[in-house]
This record gives C-alpha cells, structure tokens and sequence, in this order.
C-alpha cells in the first residue's frame, strides 16, 4: 500500500465546500488517470489532513496529469478554502507529511530502541568490501549498497560505491523521502537536477534534496567512481526510489537494502 499524507489549513467551516470539491472530481476520470484507490479527508483545529491511497506509487502518474483540465479544476476550487501550512512551501511536496514509524500487523516486530552498551565496552565495527555485495544495475552504471540495515544492520540511511564507464548514465529518478550525499572520487561527471546541469570533479560533494528529480552521466573518457548515502529511510524499500525516465534495466529490481518492509 502506497500512502501520502498533505497538510494544510483550513476554516472547519469550509469542511462541506472542500467534501464536495472532491466529491465532484473523484466522480470523474482524475482519480482513475492517477491511480488513487482511496481518499479520505480528516480535520482538526484549523487543519486539513489528506489521506490518499494507492496500491501503487502514484506519483509518476500525478506528474502526468498536472496540465490535465481536471487537474486544474479541482486545484483552482481548492485554493479558496485551503492555505498551506508552511508558508514558504513551494510545491506539493512541501506539504507531505513524512512518516517516522510503520507498524503492520504479522510483518516484522518494531526495531528495537537503542541500548546503551556498559561502559568501557566497545560496539564492534562492521567492515562491508563492495566486492561483498551484488551490482545493481537497474538505473545504469555499477550501484553497491555497502552499507545498508541488511548488511550492516543500521537504522538512519544507506550508502555505497557508484561506478560509471564513460558515456555510462543513472537514469533519472527522484527519493521521496531521502537527501542523497554524493562524492566524487575518479573521473568527470555531470548531475542534472530538476533539469539543471551541474558538473563534477574529483573530490567534489553534492547534496540531491528530497523529492529533486535527478540524472548523473559520466562525461569523462576514463570509469567515474562515487561514494554516496542516503538518509532517512523511506518507510518501506520499495517506496525509496520514483523513476521519471525508464530505467536501463526496467525489469530489474531496486538495491536490496532491507529494512521496513
């Protein structure tokens, strides 16, 4: 099951008015286009809270319809009773609330909290090799998660090696719940993100914001290396990654980090 939650404010009063907003668009063909399965609509205290279900990720597709003319009706009505809760929000994703926790009943217990080892008593180190774990290839180039709640049994990220031969390319994707760190060890590459190109170097570091769509080429003649990580983990492995170019290896799966699931 895919969830989003957005917030924003809203007059209680205006409840009925945004109900029948939605009433009059979910009869129509836009839920349908996006992939949505359920929508339910809660507030409280001058707040809007909005449930959307799928059971899929929806949100490939809810960049399709954004010129829809239905699309834009419903957003158009909106704007009248709804106002965002952060005022310097930018976009959508701005006002998705980001989930801390999931719990599924007959799934895997809660990861337990922290304990505080004795003092003077050493937590013993996890040394991951990258010829240890396998190649994922979906998106392009060489990608080993190194360190990963599978392999090393950590809780905050995930991180590895990215090789890239020359004129080799990660197609473009986006992490809805993660910052991506990169650092650039051999070679010249180049990131675009959210369609603006940046170059880099050896021993150059980049941080890709959540949801900033992203695509990295190798632009040199000689194999481009970089280590990367990200953090926090999405709320279950499948949801890290939202493609918005078709991947090189589209039937392949995503890097086995563990985790939530």
């Amino acid at each position: 099951m895919y969830r989003t939650l957005t917030v924003a404010k809203m007059d209680p009063e205006s409840a009925e008015s945004v109900r029948a907003i939605f009433a009059d668009s979910d009869s129509s063909e836009l839920p349908h286009l996006v992939g949505l399965t359920r929508r339910t609509l809660f507030t409280f205290n001058g707040l809007y809270f909005h449930l959307a279900e799928s059971d899929q990720d929806f949100e490939s597709n809810l960049d399709k319809v954004r010129n829809h003319p239905l699309f834009h009706e419903v957003n158009s009505r909106l704007r009248h009773f709804l106002s965002p809760f952060d005022p310097e929000a930018r976009d959508r994703k701005d006002a998705l609330a980001v989930p801390f926790y999931s719990w599924t009943a007959g799934g895997p217990p809660p990861a337990p909290s922290p304990q505080t080892l004795p003092a003077g008593e050493a937590r013993p180190a996890r040394k991951v090799s990258w010829n240890e774990v396998p190649a994922n290839t979906k998106r392009g180039g060489d990608i080993r998660v190194t360190l990963s709640p599978k392999t090393a049994g950590c809780s905050s990220g995930f991180g590895g090696v990215l090789q890239l031969a020359a004129g080799e390319h990660v197609t473009e994707h986006y992490h809805p719940y993660s910052e991506e760190f990169l650092h650039v060890v051999q070679g010249e590459v180049e990131i675009t993100l959210d369609g603006h190109p940046a170059p880099l170097r050896p021993g150059d570091s980049l941080l890709v914001p959540i949801g900033v769509r992203h695509r990295l080429v190798n632009t040199g003649n000689v194999p481009a290396k970089a280590v990367f990580h990200l953090s926090p983990l999405a709320p279950r492995p499948e949801l890290g990654h939202v493609d918005t170019e078709r991947p090189v290896h589209a039937e392949a799966g995503n890097p086995d980090v563990g985790g939530v699931r």
